[in-house]
C-alpha cells in the first residue's frame, strides 16, 4: 500500500498551479523534442505537472493532447477503447472500476509509461500489453488474476510490478528477462514456487511475496544482492537455504509465520541486516553466529521453540529490541540473559 501511494502521489498531483499542456507539442500533435528524455518519453519533472484529464469526453476533444488520463473509481464495465487515440497517453489510472478485460486495443498506446488497473475484476491480461515497451509501472493489484502471461515479461523497461491481493499460483519462468525491475510485489495469492530466473533480477530493492504458499527458495535467490527489503511473512518455507547468508547488503528481512526449524549457522554474514522478524516459527536453537549482526536493531524470536540463547547474543550493542515472549526459556536461562550487556533491549 505504501509503494502505491508513494506513486499516486508523485503522477497524479499536480505541483503549483495547472499547467496546460498545449505549448509542449508542435502543430502535429507531437511532443517537442525539448521536452523529451534520452528515451523519447516525456520527462519526469513534465509528466508531474502534466495537466490530468479526469473524463473521456474531455480527454477525446483533443486527444493527442492528453498526457496523463485518471478514469479511476468510474463504474467502467468495459475498457474505453475510445483513449487509444490518446496516442500521446504516458499516465492511465482505471483504478476502482468494474473492469473485467482489458482490450489487446491497448497495445496502441505505445507512450504508455504507467498503468493502474488495480481493484477491479480482471481474470486475465492480454498477451499484448507485452508491446508496452516503454511501461515503468504496471499496477494489477486487487482483481481475479490466476496467471501472468509471459509476455509480460517482455516488458524489458518496467521498473515497478504490483500483482497484490490476487489469485497467481506462479510468477513467470521468464521473470528474470525483466533487468530493470527494482519493486516486486505480490503478496497475498497462492504462489508456492519461485522460478529460477528471479536470480536475475539484480537491480531489485523491494521484494514482497508475503501472504503466499512459498516452501522453498530457489538457489539463485541469493543473487538479490541489490535487495533492501524482503518480505516472505506468512508461507511454508520450513528451511533456508545456507547461501541466503550471502545477502550481505539485505537490511530488512521478514520470515514471520513460517514454519522454520533452524536457521543457517552463517547467519551472522548477513553483517548490515537491521531489522529481522523471525517471530510465529519453530527454531528451537539460534547459531551463535547471530551475535555477528553488528548493525542488527530490531529482532523478533516471539513464539518459537527456543529455550537457549547463545552467549553472543550479548554482543548485538546497538540492538534496541529483543523480543523473545513465547518461548520456552527457563528461570535460569532468563536469569542468564539479564547479564548480557545488551539485557535492558531483551523482552522475554
Amino acid at each position: 500500500m505504501i509503494k502505491r501511494l508513494l506513486f499516486m502521489a508523485f503522477v497524479f498531483t499536480v505541483a503549483g498551479a495547472y499547467a496546460q499542456n498545449d505549448e509542449w507539442f508542435d502543430k502535429n500533435g507531437n511532443i517537442l523534442p525539448k521536452y523529451l528524455d534520452d528515451n523519447g518519453l516525456l520527462s519526469d519533472e513534465y509528466l508531474v505537472d502534466a495537466y490530468e484529464f479526469t473524463s473521456i469526453d474531455e480527454a477525446l476533444a483533443n486527444p493527442l493532447k492528453v498526457i496523463k488520463l485518471n478514469l479511476a473509481k468510474q463504474d467502467l464495465d468495459e475498457f474505453p477503447s475510445e483513449i487509444v487515440q490518446c496516442h500521446n497517453l504516458h499516465v492511465l489510472d482505471l483504478d476502482s472500476n468494474k473492469l473485467t478485460s482489458i482490450s489487446p486495443e491497448v497495445a496502441m498506446l505505445p507512450n504508455l509509461q504507467y498503468l493502474v488497473l488495480n481493484n477491479n475484476e480482471l481474470t486475465e491480461i492480454p498477451s499484448e500489453i507485452g508491446s508496452l515497451k516503454n511501461l515503468l509501472m504496471l499496477d494489477l493489484g486487487a482483481n481475479r488474476l490466476r496467471n501472468i502471461p509471459n509476455e509480460i515479461c517482455a516488458l524489458e523497461n518496467l521498473q515497478n510490478i504490483i500483482l497484490d491481493e490476487n489469485q497467481i499460483e506462479s510468477l513467470p519462468e521468464s521473470i528474470g528477462s525483466m533487468t530493470k525491475l527494482y519493486n516486486l510485489s505480490a503478496n497475498h495469492n497462492r504462489i508456492k514456487e519461485l522460478p529460477e530466473s528471479i536470480g536475475s533480477l539484480t537491480e531489485l530493492q523491494s521484494l514482497d511475496l508475503s501472504d503466499n504458499l512459498i516452501a522453498n527458495l530457489p538457489e539463485t535467490f541469493c543473487n538479490l544482492q541489490t535487495m533492501q527489503i524482503c518480505d516472505l511473512h506468512n508461507n511454508a518455507l520450513a528451511l533456508l537455504p545456507e547461501n541466503i547468508c550471502t545477502l550481505k547488503q539485505l537490511p530488512f528481512l521478514n520470515l514471520s509465520n513460517n514454519i522454520i526449524k533452524s536457521l543457517p549457522k552463517n547467519i551472522g554474514k548477513m553483517a548490515f541486516m537491521q531489522m529481522l522478524d523471525l517471530s510465529k516459527n519453530q527454531i528451537s536453537v539460534l547459531p551463535s553466529s547471530v551475535g555477528e549482526m553488528s548493525m542488527i536493531q530490531e529482532l523478533d524470536l516471539s513464539d518459537n521453540n527456543l529455550k537457549t540463547l547463545p552467549k553472543t547474543i550479548g554482543k548485538l550493542t546497538f540492538v534496541s529490541s529483543i523480543v523473545l515472549t513465547g518461548n520456552d526459556f527457563s528461570a535460569s536461562e532468563i536469569e542468564k540473559a539479564k547479564k548480557f550487556p545488551n539485557n535492558s533491549s531483551i523482552t522475554f
